[in-house]
């Protein structure tokens, strides 16, 4: 995915402009059921644009309004908190997903740097004193892997090594 553009309001009106910073305008990898679930996005957008016939202001938008125009922001949760129950889950706004991506992220033991460059951030301190509540227990996490290091036990996948770990046996 290449964000290239955001949308904003100005006096009134919807336009589009450069993203705000030099770290803003990015290429991020998706996982494969995303890309899965854009295709079949598509294939019903392409649906309803041939429905609409020229009523569609077709302008290349992944999720644009009914009429294929840029979705007003303000209209946003008359449609994301519908399908928020539909999903059974809790209410939110529609931005707490960046910031649920970038947790979850964290809490898997991804690189912090790499989380701030999906995030589009300029500074990777700016990231850490953001999501700095989700450290402590990735720092306990990592502690617990380098322990199974040192005392050589094996992950799942992993290749076999010495039984005593990486410092051999202690007398």
């Amino acid at each position: 995915m290449t964000v290239q553009r955001t949308l904003e309001t100005a006096k009134g009106k919807l336009q589009f402009v450069p993203p705000k910073t030099k770290t803003s305008k990015r290429t991020i990898s998706l996982p494969p059921s995303v890309i899965e679930a854009l295709k079949k996005h598509r294939i019903q957008q392409m649906q309803h644009k041939l429905r609409l016939g020229p009523m569609y202001e077709d302008q290349g938008l992944v999720f644009p309004s009914e009429t294929g125009t840029p979705f007003n922001p303000d209209n946003l949760d008359r449609y994301f908190k519908p399908v928020l129950k539909k999903a059974g889950l809790p209410d939110i706004r529609f931005h707490d997903l960046r910031h649920t991506h970038a947790t979850l992220l964290i809490k898997r033991g991804e690189d912090i740097k790499m989380v701030s460059e999906r995030l589009g951030h300029s500074d990777v301190a700016f990231t850490i004193r953001v999501y700095h509540h989700v450290m402590p227990k990735v720092e306990h996490e990592a502690m617990l892997r380098f322990n199974d290091v040192l005392v050589g036990k094996k992950r799942t996948g992993e290749q076999s090594g010495s039984k005593a770990g990486i410092l051999g046996s202690v007398n």
